[in-house]
């Protein structure tokens, strides 16, 4: 073999060992990463019969779609900070208390409970929704002091 086949051929070896480390460190051996999980959901909805106990959680906006009833054994609590909208895309849009039904509202009055319209500020008006609603009685427990 002469001299000019020899470099050929080391220019060879070499750039398949160039080549063979080029696509050992781009194959498929590292685990991919998973997708992160999609964020919380900021918003959800009330609407129909509450039937069982619940609490609501303050980091959520619940938009009150319909008439909401919270019937008689049922309890309703509702943490301070928590932000409940009328919505009003929904005639009739209102929270009820029925009798026998019970309405904890935990508000402060560094963390009101804040019952409003699902109109933008600025554009809320008095009768947007049907607001809250007790059926007589109902009871109700706020914190004192």
């Amino acid at each position: 073999m002469n001299p000019e086949q020899r470099n050929c051929r080391a220019c060879g070896a070499m750039t398949g060992l160039l080549l063979s480390g080029f696509f050992a460190a781009c194959g498929g051996d590292d685990p991919v990463s998973p997708a992160p999980p999609p964020p919380p959901p900021t918003t959800t909805t009330l609407s129909g019969a509450i039937t069982q106990s619940m609490e609501l959680h303050p980091d959520l906006t619940y938009h009150i779609q319909g008439t909401t009833i919270v019937e008689a054994g049922a309890t309703l609590t509702i943490p301070a900070g928590t932000l409940l909208l009328g919505d009003v895309n929904f005639t009739g849009s209102a929270l009820i208390v029925r009798q026998g039904g019970r309405l904890v509202a935990r508000g402060t009055a560094q963390e009101p409970i804040a019952f409003t319209s699902s109109n933008p500020e600025g554009s809320r008006r008095r009768g947007d929704w049907g607001r809250g609603r007790p059926q007589r009685p109902f009871e109700l427990q706020l914190p004192l002091g």
